[in-house]
């Protein structure tokens, strides 16, 4: 039988990443090292926060000689022809051998297994292929595959916080919160025209699918009038302040996650919402201040935006937001553009 192995973070104890996956299949933990699971959910475990990889393994008895056979059957399964290979054991306990001695004999085993095919035993920065074997008192698991996992902390560990959906950047944002171990149970769409509403719902639904675990999810909709029509700079830097206003005053977690940048907005600007967000009793979470992602040529531009220039744009207003919860599925980016 294949088990996917769970590996967690640094951040993650190993009992608190079972609790979170056994949504998604029977879980239990491995010599506190790793969560064991029945799943064919790869891809949905590999995206969770707290997960730093996900193995597919095969399980055997933890004996010397059953071990070796494991390893020499999943490399024949695995290695290509002409492909070098390297034996890795990880003993999760204190055992009777070492794990180098059986490193040797499975790649022996191994070796003697894909004389045909050229394949041969290289170091660990030559091989390109590796086969990782986990060694427990009573069980043992060699991986036919591995995929990176999402890291981070789980969502919640930190509490939760507030967050709105204005444009690309607050994606990113909210991502980056929930990966350092915050929820976000109260989130805010902002919308300014028809186009604005699509984008922001496609977002929003892009939002839920990366890090929403519940099957719904509180969301609270609002038009923006007097928004600059033409530039996009203003524009960006308009949505911007009237989200952080409006999670400030109107939600209820203490957390506020907002999508500033020194890359993408004028230092000010950036001063301004903080005074804000503090005098209204608020704490400001800002994880993309000093990040270096990708950003577009209008958002890198709005940093040049001066003070005077923004205070000469028209006043904008936030209509009253539509308050709704919404289930997270197929039809949720549909429901929120119904919803309006």
């Amino acid at each position: 039988m294949t088990f996917v192995l769970a590996h967690p973070s640094p951040q993650t104890d190993a009992k608190e990443l079972a609790k979170i996956l056994r949504e998604r299949g029977a879980a239990r933990v491995e010599e506190n090292s790793f969560v064991v699971l029945e799943t064919d959910r790869i891809q949905e475990i590999a995206g969770t926060f707290g997960v730093a990889r996900v193995s597919m393994a095969i399980e055997c008895e933890s004996q010397f000689a059953a071990i070796s056979k494991a390893i020499a059957e999943v490399g024949r399964r695995t290695v290509l022809q002409g492909q070098g290979f390297f034996v890795k054991v990880h003993l999760l306990t204190d055992r009777d051998f070492a794990a180098r001695d059986l490193e040797f004999a499975a790649t022996g085993a191994l070796a003697a297994e894909l004389a045909g095919v050229a394949s041969s035993a290289k170091n660990e920065e030559e091989a390109s292929a590796k086969i990782v074997a986990y060694v427990g008192m009573r069980r043992a698991f060699v991986c036919l595959k591995e995929y990176e996992g999402a890291g981070g902390a789980p969502a919640g560990a930190l509490g939760s916080a507030s967050c709105a959906i204005t444009g690309p950047l607050s994606l990113a944002s909210c991502i980056a919160a929930c990966k350092a171990g915050f929820s976000l149970p109260e989130l805010l769409l902002l919308y300014g025209d028809e186009d604005d509403l699509c984008r922001n719902a496609k977002i929003a639904r892009s939002l839920a699918e990366k890090t929403t675990r519940a099957k719904s999810q509180k969301i609270a909709i609002a038009k923006m009038t007097a928004v600059h029509p033409r530039d996009g700079r203003i524009r960006m830097l308009q949505f911007d302040l009237a989200a952080a206003r409006a999670l400030a005053g109107m939600m209820k977690s203490k957390n506020v996650v907002l999508p500033l940048s020194l890359a993408t907005h004028p230092q000010w600007f950036i001063e301004m919402i903080m005074k804000e967000i503090v005098g209204a009793g608020k704490v400001p979470l800002v994880p993309l201040m000093f990040s270096e992602i990708d950003y577009a040529k209008e958002e890198q531009d709005a940093r040049r935006v001066t003070r005077q220039e923004f205070m000469k744009s028209k006043k904008t207003a936030l209509e009253k937001p539509r308050h709704v919860r919404l289930e997270v599925g197929p039809d949720y980016l549909h429901d929120i553009i119904d919803s309006v």
